[in-house]
């Protein structure tokens, strides 16, 4: 949305997101999203906000290293790091980009169904915002919902996941020696589980 709003084109934002959402998971962005961050004119604020890693970390259950990936080599090789940073400072930093572009979002909107219209000149999308259904016509529709993609099963091609069967729960807790997990990612594995630490206060 912020690559088309930068051209001049006006491009809405539909998600199921609420306006206020309180998640607050953390992210970490590899060296070809930096890339992309940088373009867009946002990679100032990620580095304000998020944190380098030094090193990334894969370990067994007792905490044994398997692969320790080295930051530094990366960074020289592809000219980023990779950063830690919340899901609420990266969501509010392209927010505010795009909003300052002009951009329209829409929160809490679910795609109950889609078909083409018959004249080829658009696309009728039927949504739900609360209790409310309506129909809106787009030009194009850019489906970017993942790999259990709606739009992908509404088009009669599988968008579920069948490869695996994991769920995730994110969060952070505050403890006493989180300063030691400044700058490094630890991902452990046990038998059908995985943690991964890190911290970017220190708290």
């Amino acid at each position: 949305g912020i690559m088309f709003a930068q051209q001049g084109v006006n491009i809405p934002i539909y998600t199921r997101l609420p306006k206020k959402n309180e998640f607050n998971g953390l992210l970490w962005l590899a060296p070809n999203g930096l890339a992309i961050l940088e373009r867009i004119g946002l990679i100032d604020q990620v580095f304000k906000y998020g944190k380098v890693q030094n090193s990334m970390e894969f370990a067994n259950k007792d905490l044994k290293t398997y692969i320790n990936l080295d930051c530094d080599k990366l960074e020289k090789k592809h000219r980023f790091p990779i950063i830690a940073i919340s899901r609420q400072d990266i969501l509010r930093i392209l927010t505010e980009k795009f909003e300052s572009l002009g951009g329209e979002i829409f929160y809490d909107h679910k795609v109950l169904g889609c078909e083409k219209t018959k004249d080829d000149s658009g696309v009728f999308v039927k949504l739900r915002e609360g209790r409310d259904n309506r129909i809106e016509k787009f030009s194009h529709v850019f489906a970017c919902d993942g790999k259990s993609s709606v739009f992908r099963n509404l088009l009669g091609r599988s968008g579920k996941i069948t490869e695996q069967n994991i769920v995730a729960t994110l969060g952070h807790s505050k403890i006493r020696n989180a300063e030691k997990y400044i700058g490094r990612t630890i991902e452990a594995w046990g038998v059908g589980t995985r943690f991964v630490m890190t911290s970017v206060d220190g708290k």
